[in-house]
């Protein structure tokens, strides 16, 4: 196996480098249609910190809602499930830096 030559483009797809500026605030049992597609784009980001384990679903069930709440718990958030203002803007500062 040979290491990309330097210059060449590399796959990071593994990697959760984009930034992840939400707009709408989501709740438990929202869909993507009411959030303008955003309920998959906080899965992917819940998945890719560890938090949760699952395919993007544009559902916000039960295992988003643990997710969400272990993320805030983890950054210092009060764990409400909410993915409010205040959890918006700590996932965007963590990946839009």
């Amino acid at each position: 196996m040979t290491s990309p030559a330097s210059g060449a483009d590399v796959d990071t797809s593994g990697q959760a480098s984009s930034c992840v500026d939400l707009s709408n605030n989501m709740r438990y049992r929202m869909r993507d249609v009411n959030t303008d597609n955003e309920v998959p784009t906080l899965q992917d980001f819940l998945n890719a910190k560890g938090f949760l384990r699952s395919e993007p679903t544009g559902f916000f069930g039960l295992a988003t809602f643990k997710a969400a709440k272990d993320y805030q718990a983890s950054i210092g958030l009060t764990p409400t499930g909410y993915v409010g203002p205040l959890t918006r803007a700590k996932i965007k500062a963590m990946t839009c830096q």
